[in-house]
């Protein structure tokens, strides 16, 4: 229970306990692998340790010293002692590589640059052409007006030569 600003006890629903028994129980479920049988046996000598209690004069270690003493011991101990040589021979090749990283990312730029030059020429273009499009439409209005004003006269003259 949770005491909230002397209220009313709430209860606490993000805690979970779990007797050793239960803990043991689903640890021994763990198999075929070399991490289950580290596990199994890092919680028996827990479970051994605290039933036969603190020794005289024997100092106990934390739970994650241990836990990091004994998974550093084997396969994944050497598995990180390699990571970390890794890590030093990334460091040199990025202070290799820094100078032509700063090229590239000049020319990048420029590039973008030009691009940006180009999107707005493209824009302008763009633009320049839906106007063109507008004044078409008007020249094919006067065209037709103007067909239409020609016809009107033919058919004017027409009606002369008749009469």
């Amino acid at each position: 229970m949770n005491l909230w600003d002397q209220s009313y006890p709430q209860a606490c629903t993000q805690l979970t306990l779990y007797p050793r028994r239960t803990v043991l129980n689903v640890a021994m479920l763990l198999r075929d692998s070399d991490i289950a049988r580290r596990v199994r046996t890092y919680l028996l000598d827990v479970e051994e340790s605290a039933r036969s209690g603190p020794e005289a004069g024997v100092e106990q270690l934390p739970l994650e010293q241990v836990l990091t003493e004994r998974m550093l011991a084997g396969p994944i101990g050497v598995r990180l002692d390699a990571v970390e040589e890794c890590l030093a021979d990334v460091g040199s090749t990025l202070r290799e590589l820094a100078p032509w990283m700063a090229r590239v990312s000049a020319r990048l730029d420029g590039m973008d640059r030009r691009l940006d030059a180009h999107g707005r020429v493209i824009c302008a273009m763009s633009e320049r052409l839906c106007d063109l499009g507008e004044d078409m439409a008007e020249v094919r209005r006067d065209v037709a007006t103007l067909k239409a004003e020609a016809a009107q006269r033919r058919a004017r003259r027409a009606r002369r030569r008749r009469a």
